[in-house]
This record gives structure tokens, sequence and C-alpha cells, in this order.
């Protein structure tokens, strides 16, 4: 809650653990009441909810990033022919979202490469607030190797960002609503 941007946890297959109230404002859910089960907080399977997609600017790329975790992943890279038990459901609970996002998916799977494990990566983030674009650096940084924990900060990259970031403080802040 201390960082001044949207911060949250993933856990190594890129399920939310936790997050600030400043992320969950922007995504727009209160986690306390919404997306409790296994999977509905994974990243890779919002990735086809509208949701949360009606608001990136730059789906391939994000999506891009997470493919790249999952061929590249420290427990042995994931294949879409031989699935591990997890990834399959992974990916059953992500084909049950919008079609549009299924075959981009599959063709974004053939061509994007494995992630080699760092410590500190990053990856692009575009969102549409209202009528603002946020641009923010995911900064990924592992937090409990041995629980596969990484900390995710959705840095603000320029003044449009930090402006709507502010916006979205005041427009639920304390009193809001």
């Amino acid at each position: 809650e201390s960082m001044p941007w949207p911060a949250f946890v993933l856990d190594e297959v890129l399920e939310v653990v936790a997050a600030n109230q400043l992320v969950q404002d922007l995504w727009g859910v209160d986690l306390r009441h919404e997306f409790t089960e296994r999977f509905e907080r994974n990243m890779m399977a919002v990735a086809s909810n509208p949701r949360f997609t009606d608001h990136l600017l730059d789906w391939e790329e994000l999506t891009a990033a997470g493919i790249s975790v999952f061929k590249g992943h420290h427990m042995g890279p994931e294949d879409l022919a031989a699935p591990s038990p997890v990834f399959n459901q992974l990916l059953a609970h992500f084909a049950a979202g919008d079609p549009q996002y299924v075959a981009r998916f599959l063709n974004l799977w053939q061509k994007t490469p494995p992630r080699t494990p760092k410590v500190r990566w990053w990856y692009p983030v575009g969102w549409r607030y209202g009528d603002a674009t946020m641009r923010f650096r995911g900064m990924v940084t592992t937090c409990n190797e041995p629980h596969g924990l990484a900390f995710n900060d959705w840095i603000p990259l320029d003044a449009e960002s930090w402006t709507a970031l502010e916006q979205l403080r005041a427009d639920h802040g304390p009193g809001a609503g």
C-alpha cells in the first residue's frame, strides 16, 4: 500500500496473490469480493476478459510477456500440445473468455520466444483510464524465490500517466463514491 503507483504480487503461474488498492481501483475490481477462485486472478486468464482487455493499449506485448514466462518457466517450459495440469486448467479458463482472443493467443504463442529467467525484468503496459492514456513500466522483482513470488510495480512513465493516476486517487480515495 505504500507504493505511489499500482503494485501487486504474482506467484509463479502469474496469479495475483496481493494487490494494493491503487491497482485494484485502476483495474476496477475489489479482490476481497471478486475473482476469488483459482485462475480468476491469473494474468494470462484475464487476457481474454473484456473487463480488462478493453483498457489495454498493447494486448499483444503484455500477453507475449506472459507467454514468454510460461515458455521459459524455471519449473520447465510449457507446451500447448502437452501442457502441465495447472497450465491446462489456465488455458481452459482463458478459452472461456472472449473468443476473439483465442486465435490471437495461439498465433502469439507460435512467435513468442521463451524468457530467460531473471531476478529483475520489465514489461510495457498501456492502459486507458477514462479519456487518459496511461503508460507504465511493469517492473518485476523477485520477492520470495522458494515460493515463486514476484513484486510487480506499474511505474508511470510520463506526466499524463501521473496526472491520470492522481485523478484515479481522487475518484476512489477516502470519501469518493
